[in-house]
């Protein structure tokens, strides 16, 4: 019997032979890989090999200040994730930053992403500020010797004095600078709106060439409601800190020590009687009392469960700044303001006060002052123009309340007199 066999036409046993054959490349060319080692980058290091690791952290106990923000430091893993056991006592954000909400006791806890996690036990406790006017005179250093002493910080409200290069060991110990006048005379500082800030000013120039550092904490001699300035330039002394960056500190109680009449013994009982509340800015004064003042009532002030702070680490979510004149006359906005002259050619060398007039004239913003190129022509806080070099610039008077005016300013080299002299 025949059979009849049918083979595939020509083009179907190419296709066929061409399939196999590529079949056997891919085959090859896997067993190939598989033999030759290939570059592995950090990435793969790091996928294949990583180690679950512990967490540590900077503290495992803290006591902090009510209102105060510390920084918790956590190492081990990549994510950490951060939780408090009780956000109504320690409030912790995601960069370990843990702020004083309430007095009372909580677990701060980080966690990588391994689940391993570490704890640091937060205690929250009230915040004394030690604030110190009108030095430094001769105790300071023996104030000084004190703070160290009771291992507490203060702030030092600074006038100038012979004494100042004492201010770098304060620096250096880990207390805060603040301004508190040039001079300490009122009836001078509170004559006009820009002598304040023009003192300060050179305070601060001089605390930068002691210490290195400036300072935007400021308290008004007489505090913010003396009454020893005329009610509107004080209004606007005080909207000008605002407007010059500053930050004012007033006080919550006082030690009784301003008067010639202040003791030892009556600054001790002022601050057993009165400092109480969570958060005490306690005023005190540069007296030859108050070392021994700061040894008896730090320690007494701890065991009612004081930590001791200083004014740089005032809380600014908390902060507000209400002075009685703000309440008794409410602020008057500027509806516009004007320089006269608006235009103005001086000789280099030569000075010339621009007048701000404010609508209405009893406004009670203050002043800001700029110049668009302090190297032609520069100004003061209150607006005087000292011509440098020739050439043209514009200066700008800003008020509290936003509004602008501008005066520009031609510098012109200074004209020789008839003498030939310049």
């Amino acid at each position: 019997m025949l059979i009849n066999v049918r083979f595939p036409k020509a083009h179907t046993l190419i296709m066929i032979l061409s399939a196999l054959l590529l079949l056997c490349a891919a085959v090859s060319c896997g067993d190939s890989e598989k033999d030759t080692p290939r570059d592995v980058s950090s990435a793969d290091i790091v996928n294949s090999s990583e180690q679950p690791v512990d967490v540590s952290l900077s503290d495992t106990s803290m006591e902090l200040g009510f209102g105060i923000t510390r920084s918790i430091i956590a190492t081990g893993g990549n994510k950490i994730e951060w939780k408090s056991s009780d956000s109504s006592i320690a409030a912790v954000e995601n960069d370990g930053s843990v702020r004083g909400v309430d007095l009372g006791e909580c677990v701060i806890t980080a966690r990588n992403e391994f689940g391993r996690s570490a704890e640091c036990r937060v205690t929250v406790k009230k915040t004394c500020y030690l604030s110190i006017d009108d030095g430094p005179l001769s105790s300071a250093g023996f104030i000084l010797d004190a703070l160290k002493e009771t291992d507490a910080k203060a702030t030092f409200f600074l006038v100038d004095s012979i004494y100042f290069p004492i201010v770098k060991r304060m620096a250096d110990e880990g207390h805060a600078l603040a301004l508190h006048t040039r001079f300490n005379r009122t009836s001078r500082c509170y004559s006009n709106q820009y002598i304040y800030y023009t003192d300060l000013e050179i305070m601060n120039d001089h605390l930068e060439e002691i210490t290195g550092q400036r300072s935007n904490i400021l308290r008004f001699p007489g505090g913010s409601n003396n009454e020893t300035a005329d009610h509107l330039t004080m209004r606007r002394i005080v909207n000008g800190a605002h407007d010059l960056g500053y930050r004012v500190f007033d006080w919550t109680m006082s030690a009784g020590d301003a008067s010639s009449k202040g003791t030892y013994e009556l600054s001790c009982k002022m601050i057993y009687t009165y400092c109480t509340k969570n958060q005490e800015i306690i005023l005190m004064h540069d007296k030859n009392f108050t070392p021994n003042v700061i040894r008896t009532m730090v320690p007494i002030l701890r065991k009612r469960g004081y930590v001791f702070e200083t004014l740089d680490h005032y809380p600014d979510y908390s902060y507000e700044f209400v002075c009685a004149y703000s309440r008794d006359n409410p602020d008057i906005p500027a509806e516009s303001v004007v320089l006269n002259p608006p235009e103005l050619e001086i000789p280099t060398g030569s000075e010339f006060t621009l007048e701000a007039a404010m609508t209405p004239e009893e406004s009670t913003d203050f002043v800001v002052w700029e110049s668009s190129d302090d190297s032609v022509a520069k100004t003061d806080m209150g607006g005087t123009i000292t011509g440098i070099a020739v050439g043209e610039a514009v200066i700008t008077a800003k008020t509290t309340s936003g509004k602008t005016a501008t005066c520009k300013i031609k510098v012109i080299p200074k004209q020789e007199t008839s003498s030939g002299e310049k």
